[in-house]
This record gives structure tokens, C-alpha cells and sequence, in this order.
């Protein structure tokens, strides 16, 4: 092979790298705490670095080839943005583009019908998903029909389970990951052993009885009161209105 030809490969060889690298660091950026964000290496991630802070695409258009379009793409990501998203050339890049402005879109109208739009069937579970995140109840779920359903059925079985602390709820949950997530989620979260809704642990620091759910017997139980700033111990405040 000529000497030429060498030069050429290695050419774009390194050029595949600087775009793979820079697509690589931006995404990660993105996530960072401002804190703790890379120092900038490459000319391609810190003139999208700078797209992106400015929320305009139009300094991307000087970058060539594929940077130029994974700028684009992540400015309109960052401004939320359909109408920037349309100036994103590859297909399969703008139509992910599409799909998380919808997302973000449907999940502040806390509407889960806006979802319906996506395409990208990650993107459309996981929308779906965080809107039902915190519904206790299944009437949530009319109007959705086959896999839509089973996940709106297990996101709320899986939310009520985890409000009652109790695991063997998660056995009705059909998907098994979610199911996992369920009773992983439960195992992490602090004992409650007589189901009043307060942890051993607050129990014992305030003196309540963690083995009573209403420690004073006055009907009331003990997580309520402590709600509404009543002693679980006997009558009166639990603590003074200074």
C-alpha cells in the first residue's frame, strides 16, 4: 500500500475519532454538575459546548459533516425545541430529537396521552412511566389498551406497594424488571414495622413505640399525628409553636 493511501486512512481515521469523542463528551457533559464538567480538549466539543450555552444552532453550520448535525442535535435537546430539532439532518438523529421534546413536553402537562406521538419505544416507556410515577390508582389506566396497560398497571401496582412498604405486593406486578425495581426499591426503604407510616427509627428518636401503631391509643395513629404536629405519646403539640 502506498505511502498515500496510509496518509488518507490515517486521515480519516483520526477525524472518525474526533467526532466519535466529541459526541461521546458532550453527552456526558450534558448530565455533569457544572462543578464537575471536563476540561475541553477538542475544538468540535467546545464549540458545542458553547451552541448549547448560547441555545442557537446556527454556529454549528460551521462545523462540518456529522459534528455539525450532533451540535444541532443537542441544542435542540437543550431549548426543547421541534422547530430546532427539524434542522437536524440525519433521520434517525431527528426523530430522537422529536421524541424527547415530546417527552419533556407530556411529562410537564403531566398528560399521558401526549406520549402517544413517540416513536422510539424507550423514550415513549419511559414517558409514560414518569407521568404514572406516584399514581395510587388504577383508574389511571382507562383508555390504554395491550402493553400500555400492563405498564400502567405495573408502575401503579409497584407505587402502591412501595407507599405500603410491603413486597409481597410486587408479586402482582406482570414485567419482571419492574417487578425487581419494586421490591428493590422496598427493601431500601426504612422499617416501618407496625405499618404507621413512620420508621422504627423516627419512632424510637421521638419516643413512640415502633411495635404500636398508635402509641397513646387516642385512635389516632402515630404517623398521623406526627403529620399534623401532634405528640403520639399523649396530648398536646409535639412541638411548640414558636
Amino acid at each position: 500500500m502506498s505511502i498515500a493511501k496510509l496518509k488518507i486512512i490515517a486521515g480519516v481515521a483520526v477525524a472518525v475519532i474526533i467526532i466519535g469523542a466529541a459526541y461521546v463528551g458532550v453527552r456526558w457533559w450534558r448530565s455533569a454538575a457544572p462543578s464537575s464538567q471536563p476540561e475541553v480538549y477538542t475544538p468540535v466539543l467546545k464549540k458545542t459546548q458553547a451552541a448549547v450555552l448560547a441555545g442557537e444552532s446556527e454556529s454549528c453550520d460551521a462545523m462540518d459533516g456529522e459534528a455539525g448535525d450532533i451540535c444541532r442535535y443537542e441544542v435542540a435537546v437543550s431549548q426543547r425545541s421541534s422547530e430546532l430539532c427539524a434542522r437536524v439532518t440525519d433521520g434517525g438523529r431527528r426523530q430522537d430529537c422529536l421524541d424527547l421534546v415530546a417527552q419533556t413536553q407530556a411529562i410537564a402537562a403531566g398528560d399521558a396521552q401526549a406520549c402517544a406521538p413517540i416513536v422510539n419505544q424507550e423514550f415513549h416507556r419511559d414517558c409514560l412511566r414518569n407521568i404514572w410515577q406516584g399514581a395510587a390508582d388504577l383508574s389511571v389506566c382507562a383508555g390504554f389498551v395491550a402493553d400500555e396497560a400492563q405498564l400502567c398497571r405495573d408502575v401503579v401496582l409497584g407505587n402502591i406497594a412501595r407507599d405500603e412498604g410491603r413486597s409481597e405486593r410486587c408479586r402482582d406486578i406482570t414485567d419482571a424488571a419492574e417487578r425487581e425495581s419494586c421490591a428493590r426499591a422496598i427493601a431500601q426503604q426504612p422499617k416501618d414495622t407496625d405499618g404507621d407510616g413512620l420508621s422504627d427509627s423516627a419512632e424510637l428518636a421521638i419516643g413512640a413505640n415502633p411495635f404500636n401503631p398508635d402509641t397513646d391509643g387516642d385512635g389516632f395513629s402515630d404517623g398521623d399525628e406526627v403529620k399534623n404536629g401532634y405528640n403520639p405519646k399523649g396530648e398536646g403539640k409535639l412541638l411548640s409553636n414558636k
